[in-house]
């Protein structure tokens, strides 16, 4: 009897072991076919971008109050070139802009930043409920009506963001944002590998922001009293 519990187990050790190598190697191929894919949508000078875009998107992250995150602030500062080398028509922050939160707030942060750096509140348009990068560009998609977007953040994050983007129908570009070394890099690489499966996922079910609307913002038009949340 016990000889047979005992060659049960093997038997079911060894398939649970094929079937987590299996997952093992769709993960690693998947990861790897999105990275290359894409990199062909990525550039690292920002002359070498096509034509002007309706907006280049800063994507929110951790903020510490006013002060930005150096891997925000990186993102910021090339978005802020791109929009001044008039690749980008217009800028539109999304990230996590709850109110209630007294000290956190990426969208109020960023915004603030952007026009003490001189950018006309015009032409900066806010998204407080961009709580993913799913949610950040088909809400961008769905609420500001944008058909082309230049996509401002650093490399390991870029594949994702173009994914979920032109498979939306968004004509978007990555500018890679990357301006120094960052202490977080290896663990930033591991934590988006499982970002990517998560992002085919909500796009295999069509998946809905957390914060849904009916509301319209035209892009074209004036950004500093246009705020979507």
């Amino acid at each position: 009897m016990m000889h047979r519990i005992a060659h049960f187990i093997e038997r079911v050790g060894k398939l649970l072991m094929k079937a987590i190598l299996r997952w093992v190697f769709l993960f690693l191929v998947l990861n790897s076919i999105i990275f290359f894919y894409y990199e062909r949508h990525m550039f690292a000078d920002v002359t070498d971008l096509p034509e002007q875009a309706d907006a280049v998107m800063i994507l929110g992250s951790s903020v510490r109050g006013n002060k930005l995150s150096q891997i925000v602030q990186d993102r910021v500062e090339t978005a802020i070139q791109i929009y001044q080398a008039e690749k980008a028509e217009k800028i539109i922050i999304s990230g996590d802009g709850d109110s209630s939160q007294q000290y956190y707030n990426e969208v109020a942060s960023i915004n603030r930043y952007l026009i003490n750096r001189g950018i006309p509140p015009i032409d900066i348009f806010v998204d407080f409920a961009g709580y993913d990068t799913y949610d950040s560009l088909r809400r961008a998609q769905k609420i500001y009506g944008i058909e082309s977007l230049v996509i401002s953040t650093q490399r390991f994050h870029l594949p994702r963001a173009l994914l979920i983007a032109r498979t939306l129908g968004i004509n978007a570009q990555g500018i890679i944002a990357d301006r120094t070394v960052y202490h977080s890099a290896a663990r930033n690489s591991l934590r988006e590998s499982f970002a990517r499966m998560k992002a085919i996922l909500n796009l295999l079910l069509q998946s809905k922001p957390a914060v849904s609307t009916d509301s319209f913002i035209d892009i074209h038009g004036e950004g500093n009293t246009s705020t979507a949340f």
